[in-house]
């Protein structure tokens, strides 16, 4: 997990320097989502060592499929 939390950043340093050519960055935004990110990272890590694996990795199968379910609904519903 904290290689996918490194690889991330260059990802993101790359998206906010596309979108600040064109624009469209709300660095106050992204403050508060980094915050907000930052926050969860801690507490998410602290719970991780608390809960047993088998139920933080059907917390995590939950979590993503209804993310999934999320975006799938919106990208079928949406209207424009």
């Amino acid at each position: 997990i904290g290689i996918s939390q490194v690889v991330q950043l260059p990802i993101a340093v790359f998206a906010s320097v596309g979108f600040s050519l064109y624009g469209h960055l709300d660095i106050k935004m992204g403050v508060m989502l980094g915050l907000i990110q930052a926050g969860a990272v801690v507490v998410g890590a602290k719970m991780a060592h608390y809960i047993a694996a088998d139920k933080l990795r059907r917390i995590v199968a939950v979590a993503l499929i209804g993310v999934g379910i999320l975006m799938t609904s919106q990208v079928l519903f949406q209207t424009e």
